[in-house]
């Protein structure tokens, strides 16, 4: 058993980013905080910013139990109150080695390193194996050990060289006597059976709610990883390097009876980018649940063509619990999606629609907008195909380029754009592209007239209360949302930052800085090789 003293942190989300957001467990935290502990590290604490603390908190633990140490996680939009957390951290237990990792600080390693200088390196790519490896790596006590040394066969790291110098020159740009320094590429788990049970325990299930609801029997679990499919505008296959990969069913049947027995939570939310890409898999895992005799509704996030392939299987699918799916339906204009490489047919969708409706109560469609070739008429028509295929909650997501790791980034690349790097805009899908024939203005006013059609409209409303319990509260809540985004909005601009504590004032001076960084880099390209580094030596 080692002494090592581990915290891992989220920080908090200051929008609402999804339909699902606020409520959402650490999954990716608490799965290696369980891999640790599988391994002898006993020592794992977390604070997660989603169950409603922040850097203050974080910084009392730290100088309170004087980690080893400290692994922050965070999507683009938690970026600067995870690098304000870092500071506050250092200055509360100076020895504390801090480890960056997740989606967002994998992709830009440099950039996170030379912006946060409190950061001390960062785990690129899938966490489990590569956080596991770094601590098994450093001795007991390491404060002040030559920790570059230690990890430098660890795959999938990445720090600043040692010196002196700062890591950006007067110019703002990155100095070159501090090279970025990558250890071996870390490759994907080839078996996802080596996950073991996530840490649940390390949080407090009640403090996830999503308002007006407490959405007290909800819990999050994950199926599989990756996506097989190759859409131009979405990350996930970038990070999950085109590939999909399922966990065992019968480790996942025993999560999902863990979280009823143990934990009373039955509503089951399936994290996987496509979780019914094999139809063996959804057989056997709906048959596994009815033979288990759980009592649980489950909603998960599945691709068109999926469905359609398994449409005779609805009716088990309802019989194990499913209430729902998200269903990237995205445009009911085949040229678009073949575009887009989506890979589906817009009849399959016009076809499982009626069958959608008549077994399950939520049905929530997601609608990709806005690039170049979007025209005023592509609104319109996505307006009238998503009343067409009757969707209880309707989302019009806008393109955002970053980071700049989808392969539709390299239109936009070409064409000279001037491009948002505030990750507070980015990260909480503010950002509005122009198309060829639409200014962002025109964008904007387009999708926001499609959204506000949607959920202004009576017999939608009518619609999504009357399907079912799940379907009215995610309905109602993406209403609540918005207007507590708004609430939140004016709160930050009305309320000065040092009123709001030390963190917050910190996430602004890191805001300035790296937007200061930014201006003063070249645009940079595509990387079809985000997220996994150029695998430089580390000797």
């Amino acid at each position: 058993m080692s002494g090592l003293k581990i915290l891992l942190y989220r920080p908090p989300a200051r929008h609402h980013v999804t339909v699902f957001p606020q409520k959402t467990f650490p999954l990716g935290l608490l799965s290696i905080a369980g891999m640790l502990r599988h391994h002898g590290f006993m020592q794992v604490r977390l604070i997660d910013g989603f169950e409603g603390f922040n850097g203050e908190d974080l910084a009392r633990e730290a100088r309170d139990w004087q980690p080893d140490v400290v692994g922050i996680s965070g999507l683009t939009a938690h970026v600067y109150d995870g690098m304000a957390a870092a500071q506050m951290v250092k200055e509360a237990a100076p020895s504390a080695l801090i480890v960056a990792g997740g989606i967002h600080f994998s992709a830009v390693p440099d950039e996170t390193l030379r912006v946060c200088p409190h950061i001390d390196l960062v785990a690129i790519g899938e966490g489990e194996m590569t956080f596991l490896e770094l601590c098994q790596s450093l001795p007991p006590s390491p404060a002040h050990h030559d920790w570059r040394a230690s990890l430098s066969s660890v795959a999938g790291l990445c720090w600043l060289a040692a010196g002196t110098e700062p890591a950006l020159n007067e110019q703002g740009q990155a100095n070159p006597d501090r090279p970025l320094v990558y250890t071996e590429k870390r490759a994907l788990m080839s078996d996802l059976s080596q996950l073991t049970m996530p840490a649940f325990d390390l949080t407090n299930p009640d403090r996830y709610r999503m308002h007006p609801y407490s959405w007290g029997d909800y819990v999050m679990l994950e199926g599989s990883r990756g996506c097989p499919f190759q859409c131009t505008y979405c990350h996930t296959t970038q990070f999950w390097q085109k590939r999909w990969r399922p966990r065992p069913v019968e480790a996942v049947l025993d999560e999902v009876e863990y979280s009823v027995q143990q934990m009373g939570r039955r509503a089951i939310h399936f994290t996987d980018d496509s979780w019914a890409t094999r139809r063996e898999r959804v057989i056997a895992f709906c048959e596994g649940v009815l033979s288990r005799g759980l009592d649980v509704d489950i909603w998960a996030q599945c691709r068109v063509d999926d469905l359609y392939r398994d449409r005779d299987l609805f009716g088990l699918m309802k019989r194990a619990g499913f209430y729902g799916f998200l269903i990237g339906f995205e445009s009911g204009e085949q040229q678009a999606l073949d575009r887009w490489k989506k890979g589906v047919e817009v009849d399959k969708a016009r076809a499982i629609a009626p069958l959608l409706t008549e077994h399950f109560d939520s049905i929530i469609g997601t609608f990709f907008i806005g690039d170049w070739e979007t025209t005023a008429e592509s609104f319109e028509a996505t307006r009238l195909y998503s009343r067409e295929i009757g969707v209880d909650i309707f989302i019009e997501a806008p393109l955002t380029l970053f980071p700049p790791t989808i392969p539709i980034w390299k239109s936009y690349e070409a064409r000279g754009l001037k491009m948002e790097w505030d990750y507070d805009q980015i990260g909480n899908c503010k950002v509005i592209l122009p198309t060829g024939t639409l200014d962002r203005d025109a964008v904007l006013e387009l999708q926001k007239r499609n959204m506000a059609g949607f959920y202004t409209d009576p017999k939608k409303a009518w619609h999504a209360l009357s399907s079912g319990p799940h379907s009215a509260r995610q309905f109602s809540t993406m209403i609540f949302s918005g207007l507590e985004d708004a609430v939140r909005e004016r709160a930050r601009t009305t309320i000065p930052a040092h009123w709001r504590g030390r963190s917050v004032v910190l996430r602004q001076e890191y805001r300035s800085r790296h937007l200061e960084f930014a201006s003063a880099r070249p645009m940079p390209v595509y990387d079809p090789n985000a997220w996994s580094g150029p695998g430089q030596s580390a000797a």
